[in-house]
C-alpha cells in the first residue's frame, strides 16, 4: 500500500474562525439553537428603520436571512421566515464578508432573563466534520501545556537512532498522581520484526509508553486527544536518541495506489 503522509497539524488550517461570536456575552445557562439560514441583504441600521432582533452590544448592521431550519424549533424561526438580525460587524461574523444568495449555519443563543426569553448572540456554525477538528485542535493545545505529546493513534514504529526495537515488549501506563511515569498498567504488547507496534481500543487522556531494550527502558509521554476503536488513517513514529529523549512524529496516511505497504514501512503496522 503506496501512502502519503502528512504531519497532522496542516490538517487544522482556519478552524479557529469557528470561535468568532457576536452577542452580549455568553453565559453557561443559554441555549444553543443551530440555525440554517440564506442571507438576503446586509445594511447600514443607520439607514434602516423596521424592526430587528439584536443579537449585539453594539449593533451597526441589519443582517436580513430566510430561515431554511432551526433545532430545536423556534415559532418565530420557522422555516420560510425572513429575520432581520441586528449585528456588528458582517465581516467579523462570517470572515470574510457574506454573499449575498448563500446558505450559512450559525449557532444562535437565547437566554431566559427576567422571565423574558432573549436572542443574546450569533456565531458562525460548521459542519460536523470541521466541529470536530476545533475539539481536537483545543485539546491538542491543552495537552501539549502540559507537556503531553498530542496524537490521535498510537500504532506506528519505534526505533532507537534510527534501528528498530524489534521483537521487544512494551508497556502503557497511566501517569501516577504527580502526573510522571509510571502509575497503572494500561495495556502491554510486543514489537515486530520491524520494530511496529500498535495498541488498540485508546480512551482519551494522557499516558506513559516504556519499551524495554537490553535491560534499558525507552520512556515517552503522549496524550490521546480523541478516544478511538481501531487506527484508521494515521500512524506515529517514535525515534530515540536516549533512554528519555523522543522524537515523536504523527501522520496522516494517504493510499493513492491500492498496493499492499512494504513490511519496513511505519504505516505498515497492520501487518
Amino acid at each position: 500500500m503506496k501512502q502519503a503522509t502528512f504531519p497532522t497539524a496542516t490538517l487544522l488550517v482556519g478552524i479557529m474562525l469557528f470561535t468568532e461570536v457576536h452577542g452580549f456575552g455568553q453565559q453557561a445557562g443559554d441555549e444553543k439553537i443551530r440555525l440554517r439560514a440564506t442571507v438576503q441583504a446586509v445594511f447600514l441600521l443607520a439607514d434602516y428603520s423596521g424592526e430587528v432582533t439584536p443579537v449585539a452590544l453594539d449593533p451597526r448592521f441589519g443582517l436580513r436571512m430566510r430561515i431554511e431550519s432551526a433545532i430545536p424549533a423556534v415559532p418565530e424561526l420557522a422555516a420560510g421566515t425572513v429575520v432581520t438580525f441586528a449585528i456588528h460587524s458582517p465581516s467579523l461574523l462570517f470572515q470574510p464578508e457574506p454573499k449575498v444568495g448563500e446558505t450559512y449555519d450559525f449557532i444562535l443563543y437565547r437566554r431566559l432573563q427576567d422571565a423574558k426569553v432573549k436572542f443574546v448572540g450569533l456565531q458562525r456554525g460548521y459542519p460536523p466534520l470541521m466541529e470536530r477538528d476545533y475539539l481536537r485542535w483545543t485539546k491538542a493545545q491543552k495537552y501539549l501545556a502540559t507537556g503531553f505529546e498530542p496524537i490521535d493513534c498510537f500504532g506506528g514504529r519505534v526505533t532507537v537512532k534510527g534501528k528498530p526495537l524489534k521483537r521487544l515488549s512494551f508497556s502503557v501506563f497511566s501517569p501516577n498522581g504527580k502526573m510522571k511515569c509510571c502509575g497503572t498498567l494500561v495495556k502491554s504488547g510486543r514489537t515486530d520484526d520491524h520494530g511496529h507496534f500498535l495498541v488498540e481500543p485508546m480512551q482519551e487522556g494522557e499516558y506513559y509508553a516504556q519499551f524495554d531494550s537490553n535491560g534499558s527502558q525507552y520512556v515517552t509521554n503522549f496524550a490521546v486527544v480523541l478516544s478511538y476503536q481501531r487506527c484508521e488513517a494515521s500512524h506515529v513514529e517514535l525515534d530515540f536518541s536516549d533512554t528519555h529523549e523522543v522524537k515523536i512524529q504523527s501522520f496522516m496516511d494517504v493510499d493513492d495506489s491500492g498496493q499492499e505497504c512494504q513490511p519496513t514501512q511505519p504505516n505498515c503496522f497492520r501487518k
